[in-house]
């Protein structure tokens, strides 16, 4: 690996001799990264839209906690930056499923979540991936309920859920 595309991942971090644990550090941090840029996507987007204002907050506060979540991992605390960014993550997709109509496929992000949680957990960390599979299910079902809402539901135009739908879609892959 490049020496400056390692210092990024894993900072001054020596050897790490079983190569799982190296590659789900790399992982770590690497997901970090990703959850850095797409949410500086979305808060270039959501600047841009005045509908959108509201999730601004949120957005930084999930940029914040990839940011911490990648320097706790390249200290050597792996477990918390896994977590925080887990819960970071989970809880993101959750206030804004809360918030968003549901034809805008944000709820598909809650899978993806899923997988990573698997990988960056691995079976080393199988109750803390059990724990953090389950989140995004019971999430993901609170934010369905219609009786149990903690934010108002915006009701977007057609091209504002258009224009989400695809920007969602495409961060998908």
């Amino acid at each position: 690996m490049n020496t400056r595309l390692r210092k990024l991942l894993l900072g001054d971090q020596p050897y790490i001799p079983l190569r799982s644990k190296y590659k789900r550090i790399v992982l770590t941090s690497q997901l970090s990264i990703i959850t850095i840029v797409i949410t500086a996507i979305f808060f270039v987007l959501d600047s841009a839209l005045p509908d959108s204002l509201y999730s601004l907050p949120f957005l930084l506060i999930n940029g914040t906690s990839a940011i911490i979540s990648l320097f706790l991992n390249r200290i050597g605390k792996h477990t918390a930056a896994k977590i925080l960014l887990a819960l970071s993550v989970n809880f993101s997709i959750f206030l804004f499923s809360e918030r968003e109509p549901l034809e805008i496929g944000l709820y598909l992000f809650f899978l993806v979540t899923n997988v990573v949680t698997i990988a960056a957990f691995g079976y080393e960390d199988k109750y803390l991936a059990i724990g953090f599979i389950s989140l995004p299910v019971i999430l993901f079902s609170i934010s369905l309920l219609p009786d149990l809402t903690f934010l108002p539901k915006v009701t977007g135009t057609p091209d504002y859920n258009t224009l989400n739908l695809f920007c969602n879609f495409s961060l998908y892959f």
